[in-house]
């Protein structure tokens, strides 16, 4: 019994799509180019274009950096803390699972391996400004003081590293990744505040200064394998 001339398969379509216009033969050319139907398959496709996902996160990260500042500075949006600190909390997802899928899916790239910490930094330094405008108390100021340095520092410290081949050496310590969580915490509260006269912004009062320690120990934890790296022969 002959099939339904509707019932293609996806070799009938993948053979098909072989025939492409080719001035040097009327039906089939040897020399163009086949596709091969074993990857005509939606798990193929996936497999493909999963590579892009982490920097697509990425480049949001990058994107909520000038959407931050407008929420909080702009008149007409409504509630700008609450808008400021969902814009920051979302862009703070997006830091854990973009790094997280790319390590996952072996799909790290250079160029996302230099945007990403940029995008983070940005975006920190970007909404404790923020926050230091709103909030002018004596712990933010001193404490964004001392995350904005300590984030200058060590993103110097692995430049030099680098330049000598030992940047393999100072990577991201379990102190390092406990001061991002405390510090994302606290910035997402502080930025909900329009006061200081409320119980989250009381609890980011005392996050923040803790996260400015942890920014230090961190910092001195670099600077050490900094320096075991450089003495080994």
């Amino acid at each position: 019994m002959l099939s339904s001339p509707f019932a293609l398969t996806r070799h009938q379509i993948a053979f098909a799509l072989s025939v492409p216009l080719h001035p040097q033969s009327r039906l089939l050319p040897h020399s163009a180019p086949r596709i091969n139907p074993n990857k005509c398959s939606f798990h193929a496709t996936f497999r493909f274009s999963r590579a892009s996902v982490p920097m697509i996160l990425t480049y949001a990260r990058v994107v909520s950096i000038p959407l931050l500042a407008a929420a909080a500075l702009s008149p007409t949006v409504p509630n700008p803390c609450l808008t400021s600190a969902l814009i920051f909390a979302a862009a703070s997802v997006t830091d854990f699972f973009d790094g997280y899928l790319a390590r996952r899916w072996n799909v790290v790239s250079p160029l996302g391996t230099f945007l990403d910490p940029v995008a983070d930094k940005l975006m920190v330094a970007v909404a404790l400004t923020i926050i230091t405008a709103r909030l002018p108390h004596p712990s933010i100021i001193l404490s964004t003081a001392i995350i904005v340095s300590r984030e200058i520092f060590v993103s110097a410290l692995r430049e030099w590293m680098a330049t000598l081949g030992k940047s393999a050496h100072v990577k991201v310590s379990t102190w390092g990744k406990v001061k991002t969580a405390t510090q994302m915490l606290s910035i997402t509260l502080l930025l909900a505040s329009a006061t200081t006269n409320v119980w989250y912004a009381a609890f980011g009062l005392i996050m923040l200064p803790a996260a400015a320690v942890l920014a230090v120990t961190s910092a001195a934890d670099y600077v050490r394998a900094a320096l075991r790296a450089i003495n080994q022969p």
